[in-house]
């Protein structure tokens, strides 16, 4: 069973679009309180329409909404480790359930390593309906940091959002100057030096790869570009994090103009130098992969992504941990291997492990997951925290909802304070 929503008033908790546009939702765990608490005074117009008269022959489709246990099957999520709140925070991404609609969200989760448990977070406003967007997590002033990302309609964004850890809050400030849009670009906190560090992207048209570097500042809400006469070629699906032992960011891998690399670059903000890193031995070439920085054993965990670009490439499954002091690639046979392309991976410094949610373990049929895994860093091991659900998608842009389906038309009107409901028949095309 599906919702189609039309409003003229700001979405609430669990919408799938912005004002004034029509969504669909899933009732399969929908809670109509969520509906009549935060909107008591419009009027809610029901219309079902059918195709059977018996309701056993509802199909379902999925809901993000606060009854959810775990966040649906997704895919270019952002996310992020809360090391005040012991929590990682999720938000956004592509999501897919039960193999019927896909679409891309704007729901907040967290998750809490003491109790394995998923929340959903409801928030006053958001980012709004992206995926592939960049996030990071400023401890000093407790705030995420959420910077473009791809829209539902496919468009490349620049926006810059900032989720408050204190209240919960979301608010998008607005730079003088800001990046152009772009996806799948990386960011990292520079916690030496209080900035965030941002580098390439995909620009949103054909071959359109982005090379340049960005530096914002929270405390005086400004995007400053860093111009160097060496650095990594234009890319997108790169990972980037910052290696707080000897104050560098580290970037590896990523799809570029000839072809995915799996070069290893060192970012020095101080003096706005890179350097690239030869290495006799080294992971395959790879994008759209996950990496985090291990404060506990200073190095870096590399986990999956993509081989090439070609919709035959395999899902890469492989952990990789790099010693930056050594500059030195180790492979671990591990006993259990997540499926991990564009899911996202964080670095829990507080239980000392690595969390990894959402992904796809296959391009062609494209598969999504919603399983959490850690990585236990003293084992070097995967765990499996939540058992995955997978679904199967042929689309990325639009819900396909088949005959035998009943659909749910809701609106909102500020003249009545009942809602009316309406039966009427429908053959799907």
């Amino acid at each position: 069973m599906s919702i189609v929503f039309y409003t003229t008033m700001p979405m609430v908790a669990g919408a799938r679009e912005v004002k004034g546009r029509a969504v669909i939702f899933n009732l399969k765990r929908f809670n109509m309180s969520v509906i009549t608490k935060k909107s008591h005074f419009l009027v809610l117009y029901i219309v079902l329409i059918y195709t059977s008269t018996s309701f056993s022959s509802f199909h379902l489709l999925a809901l993000p909404n606060s009854t959810y246990t775990v966040p649906s099957n997704r895919y270019g999520h952002g996310m992020v480790f809360d090391n005040i709140n012991e929590r990682v925070l999720l938000f956004g991404g592509v999501v897919n359930t039960e193999g019927v609609s896909t679409w891309h969200s704007n729901e907040t989760w967290s998750f809490t390593s003491n109790n394995n448990s998923w929340r959903h977070l409801s928030t006053i406003t958001n980012p709004g309906l992206i995926a592939h967007h960049s996030m990071v997590y400023d401890f000093f002033h407790r705030k995420i940091i959420c910077f473009g990302g791809l829209s539902e309609g496919s468009e490349v964004l620049n926006e810059t959002w900032l989720f408050d850890c204190n209240t919960n809050e979301w608010i998008e400030v607005t730079p003088q100057i800001s990046p152009p849009p772009r996806s799948d670009a990386s960011m990292y906190y520079d916690s030496m030096n209080q900035k965030i560090v941002l580098f390439g992207g995909f620009g949103g048209e054909l071959l359109y790869y982005l090379g340049d570097l960005w530096v914002y500042d929270v405390n005086d809400n400004t995007w400053t570009e860093m111009e160097s006469n060496s650095r990594p070629p234009p890319s997108y699906g790169h990972c980037m994090v910052y290696d707080s032992s000897y104050d560098q960011g580290i970037l590896f891998g990523g799809r570029t103009l000839s072809g995915v690399r799996n070069d290893l670059w060192i970012y020095n903000y101080g003096n706005n130098s890179w350097k690239l890193q030869e290495q006799l031995v080294k992971p395959d070439t790879r994008y759209w992969h996950t990496m985090v920085y291990d404060s506990g054993y200073h190095r870096l965990l590399v986990c999956g992504g993509r081989q090439n670009q070609y919709i035959s490439s395999p899902v890469l499954n492989d952990t990789w941990s790099y010693y930056p002091n050594e500059n030195m690639w180790i492979a671990y046979n591990t006993s259990f291997i997540p499926p991990s392309s564009t899911s996202r991976f964080v670095y829990d410094s507080v239980n000392q492990k690595a969390v990894l949610f959402g992904g796809v373990s296959s391009i062609s049929p494209l598969i999504f997951v919603n399983g959490t895994w850690a990585y236990d860093c003293q084992q070097n091991d995967w765990l499996l925290i939540t058992s995955p659900l997978i679904s199967t998608s042929t689309s990325l842009t639009s819900a396909h909802i088949t005959t035998e389906t009943t659909n749910i038309v809701v609106g909102f009107s500020l003249l009545s304070i009942f809602p009316v409901i309406f039966l009427r028949k429908q053959t799907d095309d």
